[in-house]
């Protein structure tokens, strides 16, 4: 062949810093609660980075427009470790992919893969899938960059390059293909590909590849390590890791020459499935040809995955200040062994780090990163991937530290997050009691029923005594006139209502939202543990029209502790939970007694209005034979978006009677909406398909207008005769609610003009 590639693309690099640097980030680290070993701190770090997958990517010389042949591959790199001490916290990120040319991630591939620890002398692979243009050849200068947890980068480019091949078994069809069992969150499963190849002469390029189709979702499903586990190809070895492209200096003869490849895919989502589509390439005669059956396989299904791990959590003691020792506990529930990435603890103000307890399974030495003594706010630890924190079907593993809790009185909660691949796998929380102490929490939700004034708007309260102390004089004020306006002339109060609490706790009966603005009873008191509810309802009028109504209220009430008077208060926050406290990045709420949240109550009101109008119009014909012409008119008469259009008209059912015969001769939309998207229906027949709008384009915008028309023909056995329908149309507003309309007959969908055309 013209061309012999080098095995492998070799960079050795180094991490060049100051010493002085190195003094700073220390600290930052230290203050910031997220440590890393100490051997990562390395000046020169020298590490070196080998391309591990061929430089050349596979185009279909015949048809690659069309979609024969793949159009995405997995470009892999090896990183060693060639220092005396490990490094730790390291991240490989791809970069420079050529988008302008079609070059670029796929399947939702993370540009950036976390490697953790590396040991002295030691390696890991990680790939990256990519997709790449018809256009060859074509060559992409890529660029690869290590970086730590100081800064500190170091990188090297690489050339990849499409090459024109055509599909041939020599190529390497595909044999056999088969997925190990499981689809759980964190495990890492087997995909054994096995290859035929044909004759291969010394100097031939062999490329391994698990996946070629655009459609693979290789952002949950990441490639995590391959193996040769069996092999006909003379100089490619049983046992051989990570490596995808092979240069035998060795010729192989004959056919039919059997290569198996074990490739380990990661799941890290839940809930989606996929398919690869393998292939292979290799030299023949005097260029490379691809897998000849690549398009006739049968693609391996990845079913979908679902979590692996519940998650509890302790502490010892519960009750008093001083040292504490927290134990969280990460079972793998399911049948498959599976991986944990990240646990991620928040500790409250007034608790600090000490350090790991020696009965933790989670220890320094097998972590990526890790908390160290007197960190406090967010403790975070790192696996070190494919190595650690690999649990058990059906085990667990406990992450154990003590901690120490100041002496001043209070609730200490703190909550716990485990993540597997990029699933949340689970929360849960503990809590130390120092004292006495008084703590309440409120919560507010707002919603509304209608789509036209007058508007039904509900609000639910929530108050909880989240404290260890007896709360009295309870007290929650809401000012009803300075949310939606006059009230009498904007809105009227229908009801306040106790939906549930202890007997203490109750509504105040002269509540009226505007003079009288205290919702709760006087002298309600709630023990501690009690929550009460109290729902109020009113009628917003038109007059002060639709928009964004906004509240928030603030809960007070009066308590001893330890002998001395305290007022607990709480600004409220959105929902019907007063502790709805949101971890950081997962959205989930932690119930950690501590009522602090504090967010806006809202709700945005619409008028959602739509209208439709229909005129049946006899334009021609001769004897029993008519030619009808139907007009639909459609209108948004509100002030939002509506969605989800649905318009539909069985002719069937008008005209399919014994005694007629009809025809449909066509369907067109005489008049768009202006800034909507609704269109017509091509396939629209009025007996098997008898949706007037297109499924995909059915939107209308406040004041569109449409209009459609159907022409069809009819042959009446006797020439007199009464044919009539409606119909309606339906939609959604923006806030899920629904609204339809049945037809006005004519071409006024509001012939009284009152802007209601219900």
């Amino acid at each position: 062949m013209e061309f012999i590639r080098a095995l492998f693309s070799t960079l050795k690099i180094c991490f060049r810093t100051q010493s002085s640097r190195w003094i700073l980030v220390g600290l930052y680290l230290l203050l910031s609660g997220l440590a890393v070993a100490p051997a990562n701190a390395v000046t020169n770090a020298d590490v070196t980075i080998t391309m591990i997958t061929a430089p050349v990517l596979t185009v279909d010389s015949n048809n690659c427009d069309a979609g024969t042949g793949p159009r995405a591959a997995y470009v892999g790199f090896e990183v060693t470790n060639t220092t005396g001490s490990d490094l730790t916290d390291l991240t490989i990120t791809l970069s420079g992919l050529d988008t302008a040319n079609g070059f670029d991630f796929e399947g939702g591939q993370a540009d950036a893969l976390y490697l953790g620890t590396l040991t002295a002398g030691g390696s890991r692979a990680r790939y990256f899938y990519i997709t790449y243009p018809c256009t060859e050849p074509l060559t992409d200068n890529i660029t690869v960059t290590l970086s730590d947890s100081t800064g500190s980068t170091a990188s090297s480019n690489f050339d990849i390059t499409t090459e024109s091949q055509i599909g041939a078994p020599a190529g390497g069809n595909v044999e056999l293909s088969e997925l190990g069992a499981g689809a759980v969150v964190g495990q890492l499963i087997e995909f054994d590909v096995t290859y035929s190849f044909g004759e291969l002469s010394a100097g031939s390029e062999v490329i391994l590849q698990p996946a070629g189709n655009n459609d693979f979702a290789a952002g949950c499903l990441q490639l995590e390590k391959a193996e040769i586990i069996s092999s006909g190809v003379n100089d490619i070895t049983v046992g051989t890791l990570d490596r995808l492209y092979f240069v035998p200096t060795v010729s192989t003869t004959g056919s039919g020459n059997l290569l198996s490849v074990r490739y380990y895919f990661r799941y890290l989502c839940d809930g989606l499935s996929t398919t690869a589509a393998a292939y292979a390439a290799a030299t023949s005669g005097q260029q490379n040809k691809y897998t000849g059956n690549f398009a006739e396989q049968t693609p391996i299904f990845f079913p979908p995955a679902v979590s692996a791990f519940e998650v509890a959590k302790s502490v010892t003691p519960d009750n008093v200040a001083g040292s504490v020792e927290y134990t969280i506990t990460i079972t793998n529930v399911s049948a498959f062994d599976s991986t944990i990435d990240t646990i991620v603890d928040t500790l409250p103000v007034g608790v600090t780090f000490d350090g790991m307890d020696v009965t933790s399974d989670v220890t320094d030495a097998n972590s990526s990163t890790f908390p160290v003594a007197d960190d406090t706010g967010v403790l975070t630890w790192t696996n070190i991937p494919t190595e650690s924190w690999i649990v058990p079907a059906g085990m667990s593993i406990d992450l154990v530290y003590d901690a120490t809790v100041q002496d001043v009185s209070g609730a200490y909660i703190n909550a716990v997050s485990v993540t597997s691949g990029v699933t949340n796998s689970g929360v849960a929380s503990a809590q130390v009691t120092v004292g006495d102490y008084a703590t309440i929490g409120a919560a507010k939700q707002m919603a509304y029923t209608g789509t036209v004034s007058p508007w039904t708007v509900i609000i639910d309260y929530a108050v909880e005594n989240f404290g260890n102390v007896d709360l009295s004089n309870v007290s929650m004020p809401d000012d009803l006139a300075a949310v939606f306006g006059v009230k009498g002339t904007d809105w009227s109060l229908t009801s306040i209502t106790k939906l549930s609490g202890p007997a203490g706790f109750s509504a105040n009966g002269s509540f009226d939202g505007s003079v009288d603005i205290e919702l709760i009873a006087a002298n309600s008191t709630l023990m501690p543990g009690e929550i009460g509810r109290i729902r109020v309802v009113l009628s917003l009028i038109n007059k002060n029209g639709t928009g964004l109504y906004t509240n928030q209220v603030t809960v007070s009430a009066d308590a001893t502790v330890e002998g001395l008077p305290e007022t607990p208060s709480d600004l409220s926050t959105d929902g019907t939970d007063p502790d709805a406290d949101g971890l950081v990045g997962d959205g989930s709420f932690d119930n950690d007694n501590n009522p602090n949240e504090g967010t806006v109550s809202q709700i945005a009101v619409e008028t959602a209005l739509v209208g439709v109008a229909k005129e049946m119009t006899r334009t021609g014909g001769q004897g029993q034979k008519h030619n009808i012409q139907i007009d639909y008119y459609l209108e948004n008469y509100g002030d939002v978006t509506i969605a989800g259009i649905s318009l539909d008209d069985d002719l069937s059912a008008v005209f399919g009677t014994l005694d007629v015969a009809w025809t449909f001769t066509s369907i067109s939309l005489i008049a768009a909406p202006t800034t909507g998207d609704l269109v017509q229906n091509v396939n629209f027949d009025g007996d098997t398909d008898i949706s007037l709008v297109d499924g995909a384009l059915i939107d209308m915008d406040p004041g569109d207008t449409a209009h459609i028309r159907v022409l069809l023909t009819i042959e009446v056995a006797s020439p007199s005769g009464n044919y009539e329908n409606s119909v309606t149309v339906a939609g959604a507003s923006p806030a899920g609610i629904a609204i339809s309309d049945v037809s006005m007959r004519g071409t006024n969908p509001d012939p009284n003009g009152n802007g209601d055309p219900t």
